[in-house]
């Protein structure tokens, strides 16, 4: 129940931004959205940067959380650039200067964890330089994914998805699925 009402603010604060920039939304808006009283946001969030934080990390977590599912870092990609382009009005408004570095640092960390979740899930021993490799690629989609949003979104999101499976790090390869060996298996 507490995580159910916890993601409820957070996919509440999503929809609203569908149509209002996050500097406009303010608590008791949201609050009075839901029908609930605005100590309950208090209960979960300190702030409204706090919000911002923890909804960045569902809709990172869930996107990543895929590629543990059919071991494949362009479904990832692919759901993340999805969640970006749906919600437009959230990134744009997180990806100014004052909050590029907290976009990076969860992008970063919320993905290189999916990524070491699915290794140790699937593999006896991993070593190290798979695990580099892996922080290398993450670093480098990171940063694409910034631009591409500072850009305006004007790249196909498909264009990315296979620029970054033809960017995987050699050291990757054999650990994950390709799109093409998954449309070959379907």
């Amino acid at each position: 129940m507490v995580e159910n009402t916890k993601r409820r603010i957070i996919e509440t604060f999503l929809n609203l931004t569908t149509s209002m920039s996050v500097q406009k939304i303010s608590i008791a808006r949201l609050m009075r959205d839901m029908k609930l009283q605005r100590e309950t946001y208090y209960y979960y969030f300190n702030d409204k940067y706090a919000l911002i934080e923890a909804s960045l990390a569902m809709l990172l977590f869930d996107s990543y959380d895929q590629l543990i599912n059919d071991r494949s870092l362009d479904t990832a990609n692919r759901a993340v650039l999805a969640q970006i382009k749906a919600h437009p009005n959230f990134f744009n408004d997180l990806l100014s200067n004052q909050n590029e570095y907290m976009f990076k640092r969860l992008y970063c960390q919320t993905s290189l964890a999916a990524i070491n979740r699915y290794l140790d899930a699937n593999f006896r021993q991993v070593p190290e330089t798979v695990r580099f490799a892996g922080k290398f690629y993450i670093y480098a989609v990171n940063n694409v994914v910034y631009e591409w949003v500072q850009s305006g979104m004007k790249t196909d999101p498909e264009a990315l998805v296979r620029q970054f499976s033809l960017s995987i790090p050699v050291a990757l390869v054999p650990y994950f699925k390709t799109t093409q060996e998954i449309e070959e298996k379907s």
